[in-house]
């Protein structure tokens, strides 16, 4: 099937099977499971590790299995809308770069100016997965795919469909995790896989997002394949939309450059090589990933521990279902960093990689963060597919045909016979009103597309890792904001988006900012910040 069918296809409501690609056999051999010392106290004087490996959840250093420090601080998103965690659309602007005027600015504690990777190493997008193989409890734990029926102990795995900026270095600890190897100046995008086990580590899928759908092999490996010539590259500034929807044969992940009209994607399925590991027996076979959840709700008073959630590390993951965030804290000053390596950007430069413990590289100085004269060019914006508001959207699938006779009274009937009521449709699927549902059912029956749902709460919250302690050490913490309108205009359009969330340093009232949502002070107080904060009805912003 072509790609322009299966996109047809994603916007009418029906999954389509990609096709084609070679089986990668998995060998059914078990994991090295091994005991480790406890972690050192100062775990900066265990770097640099034993050989660079370059995911950042659990690392292997010096014979220790350690948690090397970063943060991950998080946007999730609510919904009960049907399909809100298994048939989502995200849009964002992706930075824009300031050329480096000096290289020695790179390992300097006032970068001039800093790039994005010194802020943070990549942004991801959250998913979580079933997989009844991932489980701490040593056994496999059944789970349903693309079901709210699903108990808190279902098995689970986690997609971070990371976005990697340009410049870093190939032979960096994130080297091959990014695609400096085929550009200096373009972002690119892998799609990662995390698979919990106890006894039998932490193994990863890594599957790049390519303009044929089909990422180097093996997909199911550490460290990963590196990026090759179909690699969907995608320019600083453009406009992407990203969609990921639920199939039988795996979650299909599209991401389309709407600035220069490429699209790349991937299918997390066996057949393109993707795999899990058995938490009772530690073997390795294929396995196609699907999303565990139909909806983003928010079902417990805190939407804490694995209810559409995730929550394999600990509670700073009990809210990744429907989530976006960044990889910050991995960038050093000099001579603090002990893994230094040089930049693929030009004036190249040196990039010290490592856990930033005293808080004082790139991550934590407010003049290297947008939209600072220190900082990028422009910070990454999350935007929205309709045109106003911010945050991804869930398509309502409708069951009448659009353009024929009986499309509006096909679609009500439906609805109301499954709500209860046509009144009880508008309530469940966020419409102000009937008549708002109306209006978007008559759209649809016109040819415009089934209508798209933006979610309508949020939680910030410091994330992962050392994010608690970061945020109540460090004098600076970059903070979710709201532009309205946008700052800054992607390639090729007249005007910007009319709302965009940011993160970085810009204060209210400034530089666009109508909400900073309490600066750093939105991940809690000192000393608390890093606890779960309150899910809040999502700001109005662009006229939605």
């Amino acid at each position: 099937m072509l790609l322009l069918d299966a996109m047809k296809a994603i916007r009418c409501g029906v999954f389509v099977v990609l096709a084609g690609f070679a089986l990668m056999a998995l060998a059914g051999s078990a994991a090295n499971a091994q005991d480790y010392p406890p972690c050192p106290a100062d775990i900066a004087n265990a770097y640099p590790p034993v050989s660079d490996i370059p995911y950042s959840v659990i690392e292997v250093t010096e014979g220790t299995y350690c948690y090397i420090g970063h943060d991950e601080p998080i946007v999730s998103f609510y919904s009960t809308v049907p399909g809100s965690a298994s048939n989502i659309t995200w849009e964002m602007v992706l930075p824009v770069e300031k050329l480096a005027n000096n290289p020695n600015t790179y390992n300097s504690n006032t970068p001039a100016p800093a790039q994005t990777y010194q802020n943070y190493a990549h942004f991801q997008f959250y998913l979580v997965l079933c997989d009844p193989n991932s489980s701490t409890q040593n056994v496999q734990v059944a789970c349903t795919p693309n079901s709210d029926s699903n108990p808190s102990t279902a098995g689970a795995s986690l997609l971070e469909l990371k976005f990697i900026p340009p410049g870093e270095p190939t032979n960096a600890p994130f080297g091959g995790f990014n695609c400096s190897n085929l550009t200096t100046t373009q972002w690119c995008a892998i799609a990662q896989i995390q698979i919990n086990t106890n006894q039998c580590g932490v193994p990863f899928n890594e599957g790049w997002i390519t303009t044929n759908g089909q990422p180097p092999q093996p997909v199911f490996q550490f460290p990963q394949t590196a990026a090759q010539g179909n690699t969907l590259l995608m320019n600083q500034g453009d406009r992407i939309r990203v969609i990921l929807t639920d199939s039988a044969n795996g979650l299909l992940i599209v991401v389309i450059d709407e600035s220069t009209h490429q699209t790349g994607y991937v299918q997390t399925s066996a057949a393109n090589g993707f795999g899990s590991r058995n938490a009772a027996t530690c073997m390795d076979a294929p396995f196609t990933f699907r999303p565990l959840w139909n909806t983003a709700s928010c079902k417990e008073a805190i939407c804490g521990g694995v209810a559409h959630g995730y929550n394999p590390f600990g509670d700073f993951a009990s809210y990744l279902n429907v989530s976006w965030g960044l990889e910050i804290g991995h960038s050093e000053t000099s001579p603090d960093g002990t893994d230094c390596h040089t930049t693929t950007n030009s004036p190249p430069g040196t990039w010290c990689f490592g856990q930033d413990d005293d808080v004082d590289g790139a991550t934590f100085q407010a003049a290297a963060w947008p939209p600072g004269a220190n900082g990028p060019g422009s910070a990454v914006q999350i935007i929205s597919p309709i045109g106003k508001g911010f945050g991804p959207t869930t398509s309502i699938q409708l069951a009448g045909t659009p353009g024929s006779a009986n499309c509006h009274g096909k679609s009500v009937s439906a609805l109301a016979e499954e709500f209860g009521g046509l009144a009880q449709a508008a309530d469940t699927l966020g419409f102000a009103s009937v008549k708002a549902l109306q209006d978007a059912i008559e759209a649809f029956c016109d040819g415009d597309g089934p209508p798209m749902q933006l979610d309508p709460q949020i939680r910030l919250h410091a994330g992962s890792g050392a994010g608690a302690p970061d945020a109540n050490a460090a004098t600076f913490y970059p903070y979710y904001s709201l532009l309205q309108p946008a700052l800054y205009t992607p390639n090729g359009e007249a005007a910007p988006p009319p709302c965009a969330l940011v993160i970085g340093n810009f204060v209210k009232g400034s530089n666009n900012s109508i909400n900073d949502f309490g600066q750093s002070d939105q991940y809690g107080q000192k000393p608390n910040r890093g606890q779960q904060q309150p899910v809040i009805t999502r700001p109005i912003c662009g006229g939605g």
